[in-house]
């Protein structure tokens, strides 16, 4: 018998076939008369046996896998999702979604998946309950690659901050994609902004031992009810108090609300006062931030100005003995070299589409290893012609 098995892979028999979940939260299927035509088999958690020699069923096992991930379904959302990994032809740069985005400093934002476990009212990307078509999810090894390529351009130690537009977390490789990254010659730090929920012992061990250097912890509420609210969903907020009493003798926490007018103002100094009890290192303990309005975003409220805001910190400050405006927040950000740009606004790019993009419209091209997000295609797939109505920060988007 040869047992053929995967890192990322864990399979279950079930009536009509085999359930693969890649990466814990992405679901795909292995119908059982394809199998039988490799050989006889037997699932294990691990693996499939087949009673043929192991290179005759490790090439068609992996065919068999191309295509049914094809219909990757993730877990998290219900939705399609596509596999972004080294031979699947989509680059890492180029959207916002999903792999690397530079913006010009020595902090690169390192985002391995989409998909998120609450629905927050203010989410800036609608994360959780949304209407956007498919979710994305890379792999490890492939993204580590692509990070270390940026970092290589970089004059300044970098920050490494895994900020995907969901839940981190949820990523079941989240460990090693710490380890790998921090790992990399010319990298500074590396942090994670996660809404606790998943946070546990093992789990923050685990992060700790793999060099994590600071939580970016989505702490809107210290009141039950008003933290139920703000998240869409039932917030275990006594279970995150007790994972942040737990993590703050072993790692820097940032506490780091988003203030909703309306909402959460009363909330500002208890949330300042928790951040005092913190024992942190080498980042400030608190981060508050102002709700802003964004197109694509939950907007519940209006945005309040930054005068506003400005006179509303003043006052807890005041309350609270913390600095709040005028701290040290940019966590030793400067301006940095970025990745050659291969493409200016207004440019005519002949690119090939490879993916439907998040939203429905909306498809993935690519062209001189780069991500296009186009609009206005009639078609889902092949060659197509673009305007790039968008360039900032190697985010491209183009119109056909």
């Amino acid at each position: 018998m040869a047992l053929v098995k995967f890192q990322d892979l864990r399979f279950r028999e079930v009536d009509d076939g085999v359930e693969v979940r890649l990466y814990q939260f992405f679901l795909a299927r292995l119908r059982r008369e394809d199998l039988e035509r490799i050989a006889s088999f037997k699932v294990v958690e691990e693996g499939i046996e087949f009673d043929c020699p192991e290179k005759r069923a490790e090439r068609r096992l992996v065919l068999l896998l191309d295509r049914a991930f094809v219909e990757l379904k993730s877990l998290i959302s219900g939705k399609k999702a596509i596999y972004v990994h080294r031979n699947s032809g989509i680059p890492l740069l180029g959207v916002n979604e999903f792999g690397i985005v530079d913006r010009g400093t020595n902090l690169i934002e390192v985002k391995p998946l989409t998909g998120c476990n609450l629905s927050c009212v203010y989410c800036s990307v609608s994360e959780g309950d949304n209407k956007k078509v498919v979710d994305f999810l890379v792999e490890e090894e492939y993204l580590v690659e692509g990070v270390e390529k940026v970092v290589g351009v970089k004059e300044h130690p970098v920050h490494i901050y895994i900020n995907p537009q969901g839940e981190p977390l949820l990523y079941s490789r989240i460990v090693d994609l710490v380890r790998d990254v921090k790992s990399l010659t010319n990298v500074d730090s590396v942090s994670v902004n996660t809404n606790g929920v998943l946070l546990s012992k093992k789990l923050i061990d685990g992060l700790v031992d793999a060099g994590l250097d600071k939580i970016n912890l989505s702490l809107n509420a210290m009141d039950k009810v008003l933290a139920d609210k703000i998240s869409g969903k039932v917030y275990p907020l006594d279970h995150v108090l007790k994972m942040v009493a737990y993590a703050k003798d072993k790692i820097d926490i940032v506490i780091a609300p988003t203030i909703i007018p309306g909402f959460n103002d009363d909330q500002v100094e208890t949330l300042v006062r928790l951040a005092k009890g913190l024992k942190n290192r080498r980042f400030p303990s608190i981060g508050v931030q102002n709700f802003l309005n964004y197109k694509r975003g939950r907007n519940p409220v209006k945005e309040r100005s930054f005068e506003e805001f400005d006179r509303m910190l003043a006052v807890v400050e005041k309350k609270t003995g913390v600095l709040l405006r005028k701290a040290d927040l940019s966590f030793e950000i400067v301006n940095d070299l970025s990745p050659e740009k291969p493409f200016r606004k207004n440019d005519l790019v002949e690119c090939e589409i490879v993916a439907q993009g998040r939203y429905s419209g909306e498809v993935i091209a690519v062209a001189k290893d780069r991500c296009i997000t186009v609009r206005g295609s009639s078609k889902s797939s092949g060659m197509i012609k673009v305007r790039i109505v968008r360039d900032k920060h190697n985010i491209f988007l183009g119109v056909v």
